[in-house]
């Protein structure tokens, strides 16, 4: 505040019948504003004992937030003038690498808050007339900032997809009050408070150049963080990876395996072909698909079973082949 307090006057205080007047600055601004001017005078009687009187205290419920400053502020009239001093209501001891105190310790200041910080402190006015004492409450809240989610980063990071994929986005973000989270894709608002957004089927029917843009918005009373990301939608033919070797086998009742592996947007489907026929699951167990990329192993029993294989692979953006065959020593 700006308010002059005085413990108890004395006859010097009269300044000589000086005035006093109040004067703020705004450096930023330049500019400067007076207040009216005030005259003190002083009662010549002899001074009596006066026990300490509260003048001024920062509010009884303050709030504060984590990582800003804050000054609680305790002022006393009285006689001898007051000293004062400060403590938590619950006995923990003040964070002394934090704090300051100032004005003959009518103030006392945080230079960072931490949630620990929140409870009641006690200012005790003390001179020989007796005692007394203000509690104030403080509050620790918290603008909102990201927190991490299921071990990844609570703000949206760009994402490659291919169409008709299912996309899920994460924003989290903790705050004091509790944050509440508007989502928006290209900017239009969307309908979602969970801290998930799921998109399903991804661009079904668009531009060869589509883009999303999906942006998050985290606030509460204190402020808000926001956060956005691209939805890359990606479409490209297959390619072969790795290609089959050709194997040469000296008798029946081996295995043999084709590595065929591909790549694309959104990823390709694998066939193989023997010798331009179409493998499939009612075949015998003799030709068996390995995995989801393409390997394929072969068990021949016969000279029917050797021959030329093809691995092929389709999306709907186009297919490539990779031709490989079993020989006979």
């Amino acid at each position: 505040t700006g308010n002059l307090y005085f413990a108890n006057l004395e006859q010097s205080d009269q300044q000589g019948g000086k005035v006093y007047k109040c004067i703020v600055f705004n450096p930023y601004l330049d500019i400067s504003t007076e207040g009216s001017y005030s005259v003190v005078n002083v009662n010549p009687a002899e001074a009596i004992p006066v026990a300490p009187v509260v003048a001024y205290q920062t509010p009884a419920s303050t709030v504060g937030l984590v990582g800003e400053a804050i000054t609680l502020k305790c002022v006393f009239s009285g006689n001898p003038t007051p000293k004062i001093s400060w403590k938590r209501r619950n006995g923990q001891a003040l964070p002394v690498d934090r704090i300051e105190f100032s004005n003959s310790n009518s103030e006392l200041e945080f230079f960072y808050l931490t949630s620990d910080d929140e409870g009641e402190y006690v200012c005790t006015a003390l001179n020989t007339a007796g005692s007394s004492e203000v509690i104030i409450s403080l509050d620790i809240q918290a603008k909102p900032a990201f927190a991490d989610f299921n071990g990844a980063p609570g703000y949206l990071t760009n994402v490659n997809v291919t169409e008709e994929d299912t996309v899920r986005l994460h924003c989290n973000a903790d705050g004091e009050p509790s944050v509440a989270l508007q989502w928006f894709i290209n900017g239009e608002p969307f309908q979602n408070e969970d801290r998930t957004l799921v998109i399903s089927d991804v661009c079904k029917t668009c531009p060869r150049s589509d883009l999303m843009v999906v942006q998050c918005n985290a606030s509460n009373s204190h402020g808000y963080v926001y956060s956005s990301a691209y939805v890359n939608v990606l479409r490209r033919i297959p390619r072969i990876d790795i290609h089959p070797k050709n194997a040469t086998i000296n008798s029946y009742g081996g295995s043999v395996e084709f590595e065929c592996e591909a790549s694309g947007s959104p990823n390709p489907v694998f066939h193989w072909y023997h010798n331009n026929v179409l493998l499939n699951e009612s075949l015998p167990n003799i030709f068996r698909p390995v995995d989801t990329q393409g390997t394929l192993r072969i068990d021949p029993t016969t000279a029917l079973d050797l021959g030329f294989f093809q691995c092929f692979a389709v999306n709907q953006y186009g297919n490539v082949a990779s031709n490989v065959a079993i020989l006979e020593k």
